[in-house]
């Protein structure tokens, strides 16, 4: 049971009030307090629908931007427009790249429609926070996408090791390794 508020009211004294009455009113209550909630469940279903839609309209465009530019070097390869043979490598690259960017986007895209779903439940394993940070830092510096003079990483290895999903984490380093190579 919740309590969403309170109906007071004054019975007035020229009238006998019986017990059916007070029952009328209980159920008056009752539906009262059932529409309000139901106001309440229909504008958070409305606000969820919002938030679905704008989630929509990002991954579309997320797709839409590596689906042009594949499109885009396609045609100059079947048009012969890289007459070089290092152009047209340069090409095939540029496609599978974004090829590899696609279908990130298409799993990351998954993988939230899974969790959403309860159907992709968190692997939590027991790492040592030093490690983990290790590891990111590491996975940014092997893609270049920091300098290595940039970022001195000094932790004590004595830290209590934290539960945490190492895949989904993996998931985030290589979003955010993309974000820095387009910045």
């Amino acid at each position: 049971d919740e309590v969403l508020g309170s109906i007071r009211g004054t019975l007035p004294p020229t009238r006998d009030w019986g017990e059916a009455d007070q029952d009328l009113l209980r159920v008056l209550g009752i539906q009262l307090a059932g529409a309000i909630r139901n106001a309440q469940l229909f504008d958070a279903t409305a606000e969820l629908a919002e938030h679905k839609n704008e989630f929509l309209r990002g991954v579309s465009h997320n797709l839409q931007t590596p689906l042009t530019s594949i499109r885009m070097f396609a045609e100059t390869l079947r048009l012969g427009r890289a007459g070089t043979p290092e152009e047209q490598a340069a090409c095939v690259e540029f496609i599978a790249r974004e090829s590899e960017r696609l279908s990130d986007i298409a799993e990351r895209t998954l993988d939230w429609a899974r969790l959403e779903a309860g159907r992709r439940p968190f692997v939590r394993t027991r790492t040592s926070p030093s490690r983990l940070l290790r590891d990111i830092v590491d996975s940014f510096l092997s893609h270049g996408t920091l300098p290595p003079e940039t970022l001195t990483l000094e932790l004590p290895e004595n830290l209590p090791a934290i539960d945490v999903d190492r895949a989904a984490i993996g998931q985030v380093e290589r979003r955010d390794v993309e974000v820095q190579r387009r910045e």
